[in-house]
């Protein structure tokens, strides 16, 4: 059985988003979770891990983008993948200028 994970995208600042994965452990017997990313599903990076029981990760400063996240399962005999999940990390607007320097003439 899979790992099905959901995605939630927090407030997003200049500098990139904040992504939340959760899943559910449907297993008993894993030491560890992996987390990985990619940009074009061809290529993954691993950006974290975390200990066994753990149902969540947050990738911080996530920058725009549509990004593919999947989780494993990992034990002594091997990986468990997840389902893959996207998200779309759209460009921040800027805030308004609110303060000026310089002269009027």
């Amino acid at each position: 059985m899979k790992l099905i994970i959901s995605i939630v995208i927090l407030a997003q600042s200049l500098l990139g988003a904040d992504v939340v994965l959760t899943w559910t452990d449907n297993s008993d017997n894993e030491m560890m979770f992996t987390i990985d990313r990619s940009l074009n599903l061809r290529e993954w990076d691993t950006i974290g891990h975390v200990d066994e029981n753990t149902t969540t990760y947050t990738d911080l400063d996530v920058p725009a983008g549509i990004w593919y996240y999947r989780v494993w399962a990992v034990n002594n005999h091997g990986y468990r993948p997840s389902e893959m999940v996207k998200a779309v990390i759209k460009e921040p607007i800027p805030d308004p200028v609110t303060e000026v320097e310089g002269t009027v003439k």
